[in-house]
């Protein structure tokens, strides 16, 4: 049975959407079709899929690789929800203050604040790795981009 609500109206426009750029990329040159092709057909297949998924909730029930769950499973799924739902938050809080302090500061400062941030407070890891790897990994951006690219959008 076929059910149309919100969730695969949303199916429908996205893989149409696909199916739109699948069939634009296949107008370009040869030499800058590749990387929107590979795109477009990965996102038609996926949303085709998930498409049939939301049209069809029969099919959701059947799949293969969907594990059963039990009683006690589905009581612990409804205990983490909470703490699920803070984590979201505050991830949602931390990618929103990196975004903030690009536009404060630059790329690189910011990946090593927003880093240091995730590590030390979202992932609890110690003050030694926490900033060995902050330091790290701007450097790396540094190196990769500004040095070995001549790409100065990161400074």
């Amino acid at each position: 049975m076929i059910k149309l609500n919100e969730r695969s109206l949303f199916s429908l426009f996205l893989f149409l959407f696909a199916m739109v750029m699948f069939i634009s990329a296949m107008n370009m040159r040869n030499d800058v079709i590749l990387i929107p092709r590979i795109f477009a057909i990965i996102m038609v297949i996926l949303s085709g899929i998930q498409l049939i998924i939301d049209l069809i909730p029969g099919i959701k029930a059947r799949r293969l690789f969907q594990k059963e769950t039990s009683k006690v499973e589905k009581a612990e799924q409804k205990e983490s929800t909470n703490k699920e739902i803070k984590s979201d938050y505050l991830f949602i809080g931390w990618m929103t203050l990196f975004v903030i302090l690009i536009f404060l500061t630059n790329m690189i400062i910011a990946s090593i604040i927003a880093c240091f941030i995730y590590l030390k407070w979202i992932s609890k890891e110690s003050w030694k790795f926490t900033i060995l790897y902050s330091v790290i990994f701007g450097l790396s951006i540094y190196l990769v981009f500004v040095i070995g690219m001549d790409v100065y959008y990161f400074i």
